[in-house]
């Protein structure tokens, strides 16, 4: 769901480009329920996917059918003198989508393939997706767009789940509270060998995840504080005495646990709740902290987005 309103009432997208916005917003999901404001209609959406289409991006969208179906319209008085003005609700389903991107971190083996390293964070690759339709499932593929033709590297339909690698989201800038709660979130999980934001994604409503879960023999393991420590820098948050998310109390036992997060064991039952009470923090503090968001799109993380060349598709436009 995007309220576009709200967004563009944040003083940071006070004069955004709502075409390049929408352009960059909608390939990032399989159906968008999206609340336009007043003036801006279906024609907003067609126009914002033609540029981005135009755009001719190498990592970005290339190929896209989609449906745009209205489901609402709201009335709304706008201005000081109260004029009425109808905001429609619209729905954008992807139906078949091809897109350059960068590696996978989930399929190791792909190192080359038509004479391209991919492997690399410099170098790409294009996904491809293809809405479930008449009994066939839903169709993910990864492999190279040849003019017309898509060639496949891999099928992993059946096995991928939609995400984002978190080091992306933290070089974008995200707020604060944000990243508290992708710690309060990392949490949950066991120490297992090379815990750098690069293995974790966000997934599955908004949870950072790790991709690499494995136990490697004669991996090399930290401390507990050592290991906070490195959680805290990864999310940007290296200054943080856990101040905010101590505030709870399932949060202020995990951490006060005497758990090392090894990885052969699962942590305590405090700090697998203790992302539900950021959580909840979260949510009754969002609106303060959307109009107020702190944001540090230049903390010290490794992200791809450090490396985006032209003819890139940033996916964000700040």
């Amino acid at each position: 769901l995007i309220r576009l309103p709200d967004v563009l009432r944040v003083p940071h997208f006070s004069d955004v480009d709502v075409h390049k916005l929408l352009g960059h917003l909608l390939p990032l999901a399989k159906s968008t329920y999206l609340l336009l404001p007043c003036g801006y209609g279906i024609e907003t959406v067609k126009e914002s996917i033609r540029r981005a289409l135009q755009a001719n991006y190498t990592v970005g969208v290339k190929r896209l059918q989609y449906s745009v179906t209205p489901l609402q319209a709201y009335a709304q008085l706008e201005g000081k003198d109260g004029k009425r003005c109808i905001q429609p609700l619209l729905n954008i389903t992807i139906k078949a989508m091809i897109r350059g991107t960068r590696q996978t971190w989930c399929v190791h083996e792909l190192h080359e393939f038509m004479g391209k390293t991919l492997y690399d964070h410099k170098l790409k690759y294009d996904f491809k997706y293809l809405a479930a339709s008449d009994g066939r499932p839903p169709v993910y593929q990864i492999g190279l767009l040849k003019g017309e033709r898509f060639v496949i590297a891999k099928d992993l339909s059946g096995e991928w789940i939609p995400s984002m690698k978190l080091k992306d989201i933290l070089g974008w800038g995200v707020s604060k509270m944000q990243r508290q709660l992708f710690l309060a979130q990392q949490l949950r999980v066991p120490q297992f060998p090379d815990a750098g934001a690069h293995n974790w994604v966000v997934c599955c409503g908004a949870q950072a995840q790790r991709i690499d879960s494995t136990d490697r023999a004669g991996a090399r393991s930290f401390p507990k504080a050592k290991y906070l420590s490195l959680l805290k820098s990864e999310v940007c948050l290296p200054h943080e005495n856990f101040s905010d998310i101590d505030k709870c109390l399932e949060c202020r036992a995990c951490l006060a646990h005497k758990f090392t997060w090894v990885k052969t064991k699962t942590p305590p039952q405090e700090c697998i709740q203790c992302p539900d009470c950021v959580q909840e923090a979260f949510r009754q503090n969002t609106l303060l902290r959307l109009m107020t968001a702190e944001t540090e799109p230049d903390c010290n993380v490794d992200s791809d987005m450090q490396y985006v060349l032209p003819g890139e598709d940033k996916c964000y436009v700040f």
